[in-house]
């Protein structure tokens, strides 16, 4: 067994090394990506049959992100689904779609490393589905031009109020 991890260790060593030589790995190490993270989320049911959508995004990248494409277009959206428990870590939740995905229009075109943006938007609820609007799940889907580091981190979920 203890051979086995040495074997290997060895061969991702050389590999390692090969690819080092050739600038690959180095280019993988050092590549600079945005990382847009949805750190703040809230939603408030308005008047009508729209949810009244706040939300923040960070880039915690070590690149600019681009939130426009070339004619304007926003490069991302928020995905909103809901759930008829309350928001507890302890629950576990039944998601389900209420909406489409709605675009993000940004307040400026580009997201420095480090750097918030703030927002609004509303969300168009089927009026069967209100039953179910207790907590919402929200993401935040960048078109694949932006080139995320990570995407697991797109994801908030927050009551609603009422």
């Amino acid at each position: 067994m203890k051979l086995m991890s040495i074997c290997r260790t060895a061969t991702l060593l050389l590999l390692f090394v090969f690819l080092g030589n050739s600038g690959f790995a180095q280019r993988y190490l050092t590549e600079k990506r945005p990382d847009l993270v949805l750190t703040k989320i809230t939603a408030k049911r308005d008047n009508s049959n729209q949810l009244f959508v706040i939300w923040s995004i960070q880039n915690a990248g070590n690149a600019t992100a681009k939130l426009v494409g070339l004619n304007r277009e926003s490069l991302i959206t928020l995905a909103v689904d809901a759930s008829d428990k309350k928001d507890d870590p302890n629950v576990q939740h039944n998601w389900s779609a209420i909406a489409e995905s709605v675009n993000i229009t940004p307040v400026k075109d580009e997201l420095l490393p480090g750097e918030t943006i703030t927002g609004n938007c509303k969300v168009d609820v089927p009026s069967g589905a209100w039953d179910k609007l207790v907590c919402i799940r929200t993401t935040i889907e960048a078109k694949d031009d932006l080139s995320e580091l990570i995407r697991e981190n797109n994801i908030k979920i927050a009551g609603v109020a009422k």
